[in-house]
């Protein structure tokens, strides 16, 4: 009765954590984020591909496997947890893949081949340690990619207010530009001003000449008619 327990708890740790952190662990560093074009069902269909890929590169190290290799098995109709039992039962069984992956396409539970293979509880005890292991790794990886794309997102928003303080040195900018030229402007027309203002100056200097000549002749003029009447 342990011995079945303990098969079903391997069973439960592999297949069922494997196979939901793939799809729910967080995106790889080295995955390009989404344009703003992007629709959300986009961004969460790119996260989703990029967290099955960061499941593969550590199920690939952990086990010494290629990419080629994992994706064989996964095109054996095999979910990731089932590989990565398989993987366990190979490794401490010393029996070959396909031997372990047949008895598992043939629709036998994890207890019917740990039977068939002669485990013994110190082989699934080993197996037990070495998925919780893996566990382990993986949810370190995790903590890692969040944080990678916490301070990704810190940076962004960083960026972002540094984009906002140059956009309002722009903007100041050129409103001190439109200002200055606006100066400009008032400055031509109060210099017009003081040259019409010299100009009219000018002007009525001459007129007051010219009102003194005409009131010379005038007073000429007047001094002549005068000095006959005085014979």
């Amino acid at each position: 009765m342990k011995f079945t327990l303990l098969i079903m708890t391997i069973a439960l740790l592999s297949s069922h954590s494997f196979a939901q952190d793939a799809a729910t662990a967080p995106a790889a560093t080295d995955t390009v984020a989404p344009t703003a074009t992007d629709t959300k069902e986009q961004k969460k269909a790119a996260n989703k591909e990029a967290a099955k890929a960061a499941v593969d590169k550590l199920v690939e190290e952990k086990f010494n496997i290629t990419a080629d290799d994992l994706t064989k098995l996964k095109s054996q109709g095999l979910n990731m947890g089932q590989i990565v039992s398989a993987l366990e039962i190979s490794k401490v069984s010393g029996k070959s893949m396909e031997e372990v992956t047949t008895l598992m396409k043939d629709k036998k539970s994890l207890q019917d081949v740990a039977k068939e293979l002669k485990l013994s509880k110190e082989d699934m005890d080993k197996i037990r340690k070495d998925i919780k292991e893996l566990r382990g790794e993986r949810k370190d990886a995790q903590e890692e990619l969040r944080k990678d794309r916490k301070d990704k997102k810190e940076d962004k928003k960083e960026d972002k207010k540094e984009d906002k303080k140059e956009d309002k040195k722009e903007e100041h900018k050129e409103e001190r530009k439109e200002e200055r030229k606006e100066e400009r402007k008032e400055d031509r027309k109060e210099e017009r001003k003081e040259e019409r203002k010299e100009e009219r100056k000018e002007e009525r200097k001459e007129e007051r000449k010219e009102e003194r000549r005409e009131d010379r002749k005038d007073d000429h003029k007047s001094e002549k008619q005068d000095r006959p009447r005085q014979k």
